[in-house]
């Protein structure tokens, strides 16, 4: 009868310890996953903001291009 308790409370002991590595590993992977997520949420809106800093500086070089040929045009109307 001993034996049999004593037998209850490892199985009791080995199963809690299995159920605390699971559930440290499926944080592990959680935590892996938010960083890979993260990372690529990152990586979206920095593109993002990129691609926007991009079309900005386009549209003043271009509009300062075309304010030169007006000018260069005025002058050459004189």
């Amino acid at each position: 009868d001993l034996e049999r308790d004593l037998e209850r409370v490892r199985v009791r002991e080995f199963e809690r310890d299995l159920e605390r590595v699971r559930v440290r590993k499926l944080e592990r992977d959680l935590e892996r996953v938010r960083g890979r997520n993260l990372e690529r949420e990152l990586e979206r809106v920095h593109g993002r903001n990129l691609e926007r800093d991009l079309e900005r500086v386009r549209g003043r070089n271009l509009e300062r291009d075309l304010e030169r040929v007006r000018e260069f045009e005025r002058d050459l109307g004189r």
